[in-house]
């Protein structure tokens, strides 16, 4: 049944399952994100390399946290962790991948305009990040663009990674967001991205469209935060939600990171 009163709220939070997490330290910048979905620890790394012609993504998906079978409505009920660097910590919903783009080619290099899961179907809220499965070239690329679809379904808009790739290159697992275009609220779909200069390696990009659903700061290496339902604000979390870590070290490694989520149902 629907959560309406305090009592409900009480007894679905001590109902619901609390979702662990953790996930092994990995090479970084001090500044940029990086996703965990490739990392070793729990859950285990997706272990697969997505094309470009795309993948939707589920919570039954190779590296998606452990989310309990649908009832109801879910909502984040809390979230804490800590980790061994300072940071921020953002749990995400991963709703569609591309891969097999080169960090060398300067012309529109397309995917296929894949739909977005019935989840995010509004897509409001979707965002457009790009994202490293094997590492390219260190050459900097001041201009880097992307068509998309936005969230009235006009086509032929415009994504800009601000401030480009930078000559720190294109390390695996980093992951840069893109700045819409102005007015636009989310992305529907992905058709192209355009790098104005060659990184000097292709190595292996991709383009991810997520929903970003609670952030986390970690203060100092160590010391963790605590995010009750009162902070989370209940979002919800999607009943096929295929959720995934990211996280914005402060130094030059991400730091072994645990924590975990309460779900509460109604």
């Amino acid at each position: 049944m629907a959560i309406t009163t305090r009592d409900g709220l009480i007894a679905a939070i001590a109902a619901g399952p609390s979702v662990k997490f953790s996930k092994a330290s990995i090479t970084t910048a001090a500044g940029f994100f990086y996703s965990h979905f490739r990392t070793a620890g729990m859950p285990a790394a997706n272990s697969s390399t997505p094309a470009t012609t795309g993948v939707q993504l589920s919570r039954s998906s190779q590296g998606a946290m452990a989310i309990p079978a649908p009832s109801n409505t879910s909502y984040i009920s809390s979230f804490e962790g800590v980790c061994a660097q300072l940071g921020t910590v953002v749990l995400a919903d991963r709703l569609v991948e591309f891969g097999g783009l080169s960090g060398i080619v300067t012309t529109a290099q397309a995917v296929s305009a894949l739909a977005l899961p019935a989840r995010a179907s509004s897509a409001t809220d979707v965002e457009l990040w790009l994202e490293v499965y094997a590492a390219g070239g260190a050459t900097a690329s001041a201009t880097v663009t992307a068509s998309y679809t936005n969230q009235s379904g006009t086509s032929g808009r415009t994504a800009t990674l601000i401030g480009g790739i930078p000559a720190s290159g294109v390390p695996v697992q980093r992951s840069y967001q893109f700045a819409l275009q102005a007015g636009d609220t989310g992305v529907k779909s992905v058709e192209s991205l355009t790098i104005g200069t060659s990184t000097g390696t292709a190595g292996n990009i991709g383009l991810v469209l997520r929903r970003s659903l609670i952030t986390g700061a970690v203060p100092q290496a160590n010391i963790g935060f605590f995010q009750g339902w009162a902070e989370t604000d209940l979002t919800i979390c999607p009943d096929d939600a295929c959720l995934e870590l990211l996280i914005m070290s402060g130094s030059t490694s991400s730091g072994y990171v645990q924590g975990n989520f309460g779900i509460a149902q109604g």
